[in-house]
């Protein structure tokens, strides 16, 4: 029995490793440097400027858990998933109790660093919803469907309709790629389509204002576009070569709010110039055309 239980494990690594892709990992080390240097150029002359040796550390855990991932068996990671994803939504229903920080309580304070979980429920999303739809039983799905809609209003209650909206496109995508259950998202669609613009009318004024300012930023440009205008311009006054590594006088004289997280393109494009973002969007491209076909 042990013997038959050794074989078919090596036989599972044998079979990872022939499937394995190594320009993945590449892809991945490169996109994990590139961030590394760029926040660290972000994080000068602000508070977080000490630390990049935190953000070193996460890093290094990021690929070790990206090694654990391989080494261990399958069956045992599969069986993790559930656990993952429901811990994952007790996270959201507790961040709601934390206090507050910039004016939503979005983050849970583990000292070191702040933990997001709505940033990680779309990770267990992805795999919880991916394991129901092969096991292609109703039941289970229709429950999956309550939960990750009871995860969304958890996440929009924060406040984040960006994540919110972001949780149902995952899962609008993945039902419809699995070829089944077309009645649901077809319902949903059209549903989202006719609530859209009371929707449209309820949501807060903030929120309301973000999405206009995608059409007519110029109009916001003092409100909600004011970070995208921003960035945009140090993406501009980077040309195609840059102005070198830390060197970014939109970056240095913090211009671009947020840049060392969600507007971090723009310390790319205005330092290392518009070609190596491209590059940057390049090895984007490429990891997330190939990782579905492994």
């Amino acid at each position: 029995m042990r013997n038959t239980i050794f074989r078919s494990i090596k036989t599972e690594y044998k079979e990872r490793y022939k499937r394995f892709e190594f320009y993945i990992f590449l892809c991945y080390l490169a996109l994990l440097t590139i961030s590394f240097f760029a926040v660290k150029s972000a994080n000068m002359n602000t508070a977080l400027e000490s630390s990049s040796s935190k953000h070193l550390v996460l890093i290094l855990f990021g690929i070790f858990l990206f090694f654990l991932t391989i080494i261990l068996p399958e069956r045992f990671l599969r069986r993790f998933i559930p656990v993952l994803f429901f811990l994952t939504v007790a996270a959201l229903a507790f961040v709601l109790a934390a206090p507050k920080i910039s004016g939503s309580r979005r983050w849970i304070s583990l000292g070191f660093f702040n933990f997001q979980p709505s940033e990680y429920f779309k990770l267990a999303e992805i795999l919880f919803l991916s394991e129901v739809l092969a096991v292609r039983n109703s039941k289970v799905y229709y429950l999956a469907c309550l939960s990750i809609f009871f995860s969304a209003i958890l996440i929009y209650k924060e406040p984040d309709l960006g994540t919110t909206l972001i949780v149902l496109s995952m899962w609008l995508v993945m039902t419809i790629a699995c070829a089944k259950h077309e009645r649901i998202w077809k319902g949903a669609v059209w549903g989202a389509i006719l609530a859209s613009p009371v929707a449209f009318f309820m949501i807060q004024d903030y929120q309301r204002d973000r999405i206009l300012s995608i059409f007519s930023p110029q109009q916001n440009a003092t409100g909600a576009a004011y970070n995208t205008i921003q960035s945009m311009r140090a993406i501009g006054s980077g040309g195609i070569l840059g102005k070198g590594y830390m060197n970014g006088n939109m970056n240095l004289g913090n211009f671009v709010p947020e840049d060392h997280t969600d507007f971090i393109i723009s310390v790319i494009g205005e330092e290392f110039g518009f070609r190596y973002m491209l590059d940057t969007f390049s090895v984007c491209s490429y990891f997330v055309q190939t990782i579905p076909r492994i």
